[in-house]
């Protein structure tokens, strides 16, 4: 099984394994992270800037062809589902989609819509 977790929005894959009769998990690794130590302390720099934490306002700042690069520095709680599912739906396309930081961005919606 692969399963997402999340602490203090850095978000990690973790691969969970049937190890009790029980069918309870067992962590084994953390494979992926979404935010690695360079983009962790580009995000405490580009928060500094965000007046109102919001998909909106990046919007509004990088303007909406550029904002994916930016999105992923919110924080789990300030992330509007909606608002991110639409700006994916809207933005998407061929210049964008096999960008590092599209994929990201995806994974993070994948993540937050099936959470549980």
């Amino acid at each position: 099984y692969l399963i997402l977790v999340s602490n203090s929005c850095n978000f990690t894959y973790i691969n969970l394994s049937l190890t009790s009769p029980e069918g309870g998990f067992k962590y084994i690794a953390s494979d992926i992270r979404f935010l690695n130590a360079s983009i962790k302390k580009a995000k405490i720099n580009y928060r500094r800037k965000l007046t109102h934490k919001t998909i909106e306002e990046i919007i509004k700042i990088e303007g909406k062809d550029n904002a994916f690069k930016k999105i992923y520095f919110l924080n789990e709680d300030e992330i509007d589902l909606d608002s991110l599912r639409s700006y994916l739906k809207n933005n998407y396309n061929s210049y964008n989609k096999n960008h590092p930081e599209m994929r990201r961005l995806i994974r993070i919606y994948d993540f937050l819509q099936n959470r549980f």
